[in-house]
Parts: structure tokens; C-alpha cells; sequence
């Protein structure tokens, strides 16, 4: 090979790692830019201080969580601080993922219908906020949410369906919980 059909080579050779390099550069922009869903709800402005209630309904069993101030209530009984702490926490890490429907046909097969979805009320301000919490996605940390009176499903990663699904005896303070308080409360009247 001659000088000139080498350097023609590498010529060619480094236009093509350039041109490789950047459809790959505008692919990764433009996967990152379709990653980015925005939803026509916020969840994490739910939070503990500023919600009066909760209303979570499945069929017959429903569960209602009432904040009366410091203590949450769960059907009257007292709920564990750290499940309502685990649940308002939970609500700023979900992730959008995508738009999954935009058809309102298309709501049972989402588990969105009222006879399927969890019914998920928020009461903010006296005015309640409601979802409907659909399946879960591939993984379980996946599912669909959609907000009452919108047309648009989302699927969601978060542990949101997970702590709304459980029974409401798991929701409730445990004994544990209730003598390392009564500790604390004697650990304070001795300091006085």
C-alpha cells in the first residue's frame, strides 16, 4: 500500500468513529429527553403535616387514616408512626416511567376501573384529591396510577401500591413501638 491509500484509509477510518460517536451522542440525548414523563398530578404534595386524611378503598375493605395532629389513626386505632412516615416518604421517590394509555377504553386493562383499582383519597384543605392505583407492571415495584377525572394512565415505580395494599392491622402501632414511648416519657420526667 501506497502513503496516499493510507492516509486516504485513516481519512476515512476517523469520519466514521466521528460520525459513530455522534449518532450515539444525539441517541443518548434523545433517550434521556423521552425518560423524562411529566404527569398531570404530584403526589409528593402530600405530606404528612399537610394532610388530614386518607381514604384507601378495595372493594369491601376500606381503610381511613385520620391525622389528628401528631398521631395518625387508622379505622380509630393508632397507627404505626413509622408505616405513615414510610408512605409520605415513599411519595417524592415515585418515578413516572411513561404514559401508558391515553384511551379510556383501554382502563381495565390497567386495572383501572372501579370495580378493580384501589380507590386512594387524599384530603388536603378540606377538598379531596383521589387516584385510582391500578396493576402492577412487570416488576413490583411497578404499577399503574391514574388521577380521577383524567384520561391519562401512568405507569409508576414506587412502593406506594405495595404499603396501600396491605391489610389495615399492618398499618397499626406496635407494642414496641408503644414502650419505647412510654421509655422516652419517663426518660423525660426524670430529667424535670
Amino acid at each position: 500500500m501506497d502513503s496516499k491509500t493510507i492516509k486516504s484509509l485513516l481519512i476515512i477510518f476517523v469520519g466514521l468513529l466521528v460520525i459513530a460517536v455522534g449518532f450515539n451522542y444525539l441517541d443518548k440525548s434523545s433517550r434521556e429527553k423521552k425518560s423524562t414523563v411529566t404527569a398531570d398530578f404530584d403526589l409528593s404534595d402530600f405530606t404528612e403535616k399537610t394532610v388530614e386524611k386518607i381514604r384507601v378503598k378495595k372493594g369491601d375493605d376500606e381503610k381511613i387514616l385520620t391525622n389528628k395532629g401528631e398521631l395518625w389513626k387508622i379505622n380509630g386505632e393508632e397507627a404505626s408512626s413509622d408505616k405513615i412516615g414510610s408512605f409520605f416518604g415513599g411519595l417524592p421517590e415515585m418515578k413516572i416511567k411513561e404514559v401508558a394509555s391515553k384511551n379510556i377504553d383501554n382502563h381495565k386493562n390497567f386495572g383501572i376501573t372501579k370495580d378493580d383499582a384501589y380507590l386512594l383519597a387524599f384530603t388536603q384543605n378540606g377538598e379531596d384529591k383521589t387516584f385510582f392505583i391500578g396493576k402492577s407492571g412487570a416488576s413490583p415495584d411497578l404499577f399503574y396510577i391514574k388521577k380521577k377525572g383524567s384520561k391519562n394512565i401512568y405507569l409508576v415505580s414506587g412502593t406506594l401500591r405495595g404499603l396501600i395494599s396491605q391489610d389495615a392491622s399492618a398499618w397499626l402501632k406496635e407494642k414496641s413501638e408503644e414502650k419505647e414511648e412510654e421509655n422516652n416519657d419517663s426518660d423525660k420526667i426524670k430529667m424535670q
